[in-house]
């Protein structure tokens, strides 16, 4: 079959697939934008409603279904784009809306308040639990028709299907513990994790500390410092994440594991998640009680959390790899991609792999104002200028108006989906013009440019460039330019939104500059937008005073 004859079969069987991205990230923003106050009568301005369901649950979610997808690829078993059969995609679409429309009912009848109450009594809890079932329903529908039907075919497999099932499970009853505080659930975790901390914390030599059980979380305190376990402190987000992502990838590739060793590494993994979430606390604690409480419960406590996760979920990769958990080879199709190819997407993502690991570094030492940030914008424009050649064979044609109005696009969608946080911005503002004001306007220089240059050149390189490729290159040529596009900006977009707070103003910001960068054939317009909009962050920071946006 000739190449144009397979593309005119394969390009229509692309649009559902697109079409179903494009869906659920309207849904999602749609709930996002609901929750912050907008759409009245939807929702009533000034109060917010707890979009912890959705929060949590799409997160894990989106982080699992890019490692399948990547695992899929990477295995040469993404083979079909789409359900077979028409009457298949009607039902899921259909699962899809009435869940999506049933959500924006159920979010009327819940609390609107800028916290979840310790308990929930009546029809709020009724209507929580309603609401995981429900975004269950319209997130598995729209995986329906997103996830190809050669990496679907592992719910044939009764062990695959535990493993996942299992894994949604913990996560929903998580969710649940986090929304309706069912003690019998949440305690033990939490528990658990503080014993575990408070002997970690009797090894460094230091004295005990004061330890409250009466309120509704436990409190820490010593040395006027005092920090509180809640829920989400315990670990449960990296412990489920983990388990989702691997329990995912397992599923995946059952047939070449060794599925009860498998499963072991999958336990071991959520246990290191779990132990290490305990050492941050402990370790946290004692940076604390020693004087760096900024540092302690700002950069330390986030980026600690990340990197461990990072290390497990990679080691636990390895060891899946390796010939003790794995059969003998059946010879089936494996991946080969041209060196040269590699090389090159290797080096179009190593600035935004040293910004990253800089960024993680230094971030296990600031405080609320991130003062080594000029050590991480070097880092990223020192890497930048490494691939100067890479980067400059990119840029032909060069910018035009519409990267500038992209931009533009996307300063506003960002804004209206990531209102400003008016405490976060206030405690920001405050520990910044502590600070001897030389210093401040140094800073705030530097941070500019690095926001407004460095970052657009890394991660339009990273994203735009390297990953880009690397999806066309792993998708089948028959597919056809419009689905191998398609899919390139659209898994690029969620691995762009993945690595921001904000995933779903992520997402969006991502399928713009990918479908610029496709649409002129250069990172130029992409990297422009890109500049644009993080310039306009900056001005709304130092103009309007929002902060909460750096």
């Amino acid at each position: 079959m000739s190449e144009t004859a397979r593309r005119s079969i394969a390009a229509p069987a692309g649009v559902p697939v697109l079409m179903a991205g494009a869906l659920l990230v309207g849904q999602l923003a749609v709930l996002q934008l609901v929750s912050h106050g907008h759409f009245a009568p939807l929702s009533q301005a000034g109060n917010a409603v707890p979009l912890l369901v959705a929060h949590e649950f799409s997160k894990v979610l989106a982080v699992a279904l890019v490692m399948l997808l990547a695992a899929s690829a990477w295995r040469r078993q993404l083979a079909a784009p789409a359900l077979a059969g028409g009457m298949a995609r009607g039902v899921a679409l259909g699962l899809n809306l009435v869940a999506f429309a049933g959500l924006l009912a159920i979010y009327q009848a819940l609390p609107l308040r800028h916290e979840t109450p310790e308990v929930l009594g009546g029809a709020e809890a009724r209507a929580f639990a309603l609401g995981i079932g429900t975004l269950l329903v319209m997130l598995g529908a729209a995986g329906a028709l997103i996830l190809p039907a050669a990496a679907r075919e592992y719910w044939r497999s009764p062990v695959a299907l535990a493993v996942t099932a299992a894994t949604l499970a913990a996560i929903t009853a998580v969710i649940a513990t986090d929304a309706l505080t069912i003690a019998a659930i949440r305690r033990p975790f939490e528990v658990a994790t503080l014993d575990l901390s408070l002997a970690f914390y009797g090894l460094l030599g230091m004295p005990e500390p004061n330890l409250a059980l009466d309120g509704p979380d436990p409190i820490l305190s010593s040395n006027g410092f005092a920090i509180a376990i809640s829920p989400i402190c315990s670990g449960y987000q990296g412990v489920f994440s983990a388990m989702a992502v691997l329990g995912a990838y397992v599923a995946l590739e059952r047939k070449e594991l060794r599925i009860e060793r498998a499963a072991l590494v999958i336990l071991l993994a959520a246990a290191g998640v779990f132990v290490l979430n305990a050492a941050r606390i402990a370790l946290l604690f004692a940076i604390g009680v020693n004087g760096a409480q900024d540092v302690a419960v700002n950069g330390f406590h986030s980026n600690f959390g990340t990197l461990s996760l990072f290390v497990v979920i990679v080691a636990a990769f390895v060891a899946l790899e390796r010939g003790p958990f794995r059969h003998v080879s059946r010879g089936g199709a494996t991946l080969a991609l041209p060196p040269q190819a590699l090389a090159e997407i290797g080096r179009l993502g190593l600035p935004l792999a040293g910004l990253l690991a800089a960024s993680i570094v230094v971030g296990l030492t600031v405080g609320i104002v991130n003062w080594l940030y000029p050590v991480v914008a070097l880092v990223g424009a020192a890497l930048v200028w490494v691939v100067r050649g890479d980067l400059m064979a990119r840029l032909a044609p060069g910018p035009s108006v519409w990267g500038f109005l992209a931009g533009v696009a996307v300063f506003a969608l960002w804004v209206l989906i990531v209102p400003p946080d008016r405490q976060a911005s206030a405690e920001f503002a405050g520990a910044l013009m502590a600070a001897p004001m030389p210093l401040v306007l140094g800073w705030i220089l530097v941070r500019v440019i690095g926001a407004s240059v460095v970052v657009p050149l890394v991660e339009e390189l990273a994203f735009r460039g390297g990953l880009m490729k690397l999806i066309v290159l792993l998708l089948p040529a028959g597919w056809g330019p419009l689905m191998v596009q398609g899919l390139a900006i659209l898994g690029s977009s969620v691995a762009f939104g993945l690595l921001h707070a904000d995933i779903l103003a992520g997402i969006v910001a991502g399928l713009v500059y990918g479908a610029l960068a496709v649409w002129r054939g250069s990172l130029a317009d992409a990297i422009l937008a890109h500049a644009v909009t993080n310039f306009l962050l900056c001005l709304a920071v130092l103009g309007l005073g929002h902060w909460s946006y750096w």
